[in-house]
């Protein structure tokens, strides 16, 4: 069963002439400017570009920054990691995810914390270890709790209801999924969606799907 890992949103060759030529155009720039360009050509379809200022905002960081900006530091590698996901480079996408999660822990704030366990959980998942992906999508889920995230609460129990039928642990993955009934938002098509297709995958585990004739 392919598992819908969801990310809480590279084999890309940066080139150092197009990162130099992006540090010199950005010099004088706030690191929110450069974060909002980044997502930008994230956002248009063009992730290796994206990438390059993503790189350009992690490279700013410095213990000298204020918190808000150290808070779009971890979030630039948060998002580079996930360019590197999406292209399938996982080892660069964990090692970035890691990263920024280490920045995101000496923030004041850490209500995106959850995010980052989700997308790191992801990545073990990839590799086929299952408990270590669980474990880190429970540490994912209890700051979702803590600070009122729902829509990442969504993503992290969907992952944890589609891991555990892959290991066939149907008990924990009905628990999952309805805890992440609870929290779903039936406006969201794609939380919606991945209700209906994990609750799909819970009765392929317990063979109770009807035999097509």
């Amino acid at each position: 069963v392919l598992l819908m890992l969801l990310p809480s949103c590279a084999g890309a060759r940066v080139l150092a002439k197009d990162y130099l030529h992006i540090v010199k155009k950005t010099s004088d720039a706030s690191i929110d400017y450069i974060m909002k360009k980044a997502d930008y050509y994230f956002n248009a379809g063009h992730p290796d570009t994206a990438l390059v200022y993503y790189m350009v905002v992690c490279n700013r960081m410095n213990d000298k920054l204020l918190d808000k900006d150290k808070r779009q530091c971890a979030l630039a590698y948060l998002r580079k990691g996930n360019v590197f996901y999406i292209k399938g480079n996982y080892a660069d996408a964990l090692s970035a995810y890691f990263s920024g999660l280490r920045i995101n822990n000496d923030c004041k704030a850490k209500h995106e914390t959850g995010r980052f366990y989700n997308n790191i959980a992801n990545v073990y998942c990839v590799f086929g270890d299952y408990v270590k992906g669980l474990s880190y999508y429970k540490k994912g889920y209890e700051f979702c709790h803590k600070y009122g995230d729902k829509a990442n609460a969504y993503k992290i129990l969907a992952n944890m209801t589609a891991v555990s039928t892959q290991i066939g642990k149907t008990k924990e993955a009905r628990k999952y999924h309805r805890m992440s009934e609870k929290v779903k938002n039936p406006a969201d098509k794609e939380n919606c969606y991945m209700s209906i297709f994990n609750f799909a995958l819970i009765l392929m585990t317990e063979k109770k799907l009807p035999r097509s004739h």
